[in-house]
């Protein structure tokens, strides 16, 4: 029986010149060098070119070695001079002429210095290598990079996902400028405001019209609820302040107040409204500290001396209408100044 076994071109083979081949069989590399520098010759001669731009990882997966002893098993062989690379570590790779080749005398022992023997665990132990790598395992970009199926010459990178902007998902009732507020106002909040919120606040809101939606979210902004809540916001209610019942209310001279203290803010120009003097009424009965002057004249000198509060969404000069609002009356009168 012959022991020459003949070359399948179908099968694919590649050509050493017998310079290298001799030089490589008569070199003191250390085995990782040497299946380093075979992986370099398949990656290089295996594709009819002299040099190519190599990936650590195509050698990695090729000889079984580890991805960051590749590279510096490289970094080796180019200082031994056995391959060249002109340029930084994504240049392409070729061989040097055996005769100027710089092999390190790894294998000399000095005499009389006894051998220590050490237990060394290797990474290149128990490797299973794969008896044969068709060509059509491998792939060159159009750069002249070298990359297997397994490790691609380009790597893909994922995109990062947009980052969502409540701002686009209004609902269709409500005023760009009240929806804008709101959305302001969620930002300082613990709750991530998604897609999906978005949806269900446009849900609750459908049956509204503009005007009644608005309301609903300034309410919202008002009050500094992460929620919508239209249940609060009903005509019923609207209906209930316009006819609230001010009996033991100074709704008048609040206002009065409000006038004497706050000479420099806008003044009330219509004191029969009967929203403003419902919000008095509400302010008044919410709390027993709340029923008496001095309390409201403390809240309304601290509203003179503050620029501007943020009311239905947005940052506005203090006006009695916004003063007695639940969230700004609230802090004036926590204020300590």
């Amino acid at each position: 029986m012959s022991n020459v076994i003949q070359i399948s071109k179908s099968q694919g083979f590649t050509r050493m010149d017998n310079d290298l081949y001799e030089a490589l069989i008569g070199a003191e590399l250390s085995g990782r060098e040497l299946r380093v520098a075979l992986a370099i010759h398949r990656l290089t001669a295996g594709f009819n070119v002299s040099e190519a731009r190599i990936y650590a990882a195509a050698i990695a997966k090729l000889s079984g070695i580890a991805r960051e002893n590749v590279s510096r098993i490289i970094t080796s062989l180019l200082r031994q001079k056995v391959i060249y690379r002109h340029g930084g570590s994504k240049d392409p790779i070729g061989f040097n002429a055996p005769s100027q080749w710089k092999i390190d005398p790894k294998n000399e022992q000095k005499k009389g210095n006894a051998k220590t023997t050490q237990s060394v665990k290797s990474d290149t132990s128990l490797v299973s290598f794969p008896t044969h790598y068709k060509d059509s395992k491998y792939n060159t970009t159009p750069d002249g990079v070298v990359g297997t199926h397994d490790t691609p010459a380009t790597k893909p990178v994922k995109p990062k996902p947009a980052k969502f902007d409540p701002l686009t998902a209004k609902p269709e009732n409500v005023s760009a400028d009240v929806w804008a507020g709101y959305c302001e106002m969620r930002k300082g909040g613990k709750t991530k405001f998604t897609l999906r919120a978005c949806e269900l606040i446009a849900k609750k809101l459908a049956s509204l019209d503009q005007a009644a939606a608005d309301a609903v979210v300034n309410l919202s902004v008002e009050s500094g609820w992460v929620g919508i809540f239209p249940e609060r916001h009903t005509p019923k209610r609207g209906q209930a302040a316009e006819q609230a019942d001010e009996t033991g209310v100074p709704v008048d001279k609040i206002i009065a107040l409000y006038h004497q203290t706050c000479p420099n803010l806008p003044p009330v120009a219509v004191e029969s409204d009967q929203t403003l003097r419902a919000m008095i009424v509400e302010r008044w009965r919410e709390s027993e500290s709340h029923q008496n002057s001095p309390l409201w004249k403390s809240v309304f000198l601290r509203a003179n001396r503050t620029d501007h509060v943020f009311y239905m969404g947005e940052n506005v000069t203090p006006r009695l209408e916004a003063i007695v609002s639940r969230r700004v009356f609230r802090a004036l009168e926590e204020r300590h100044d």
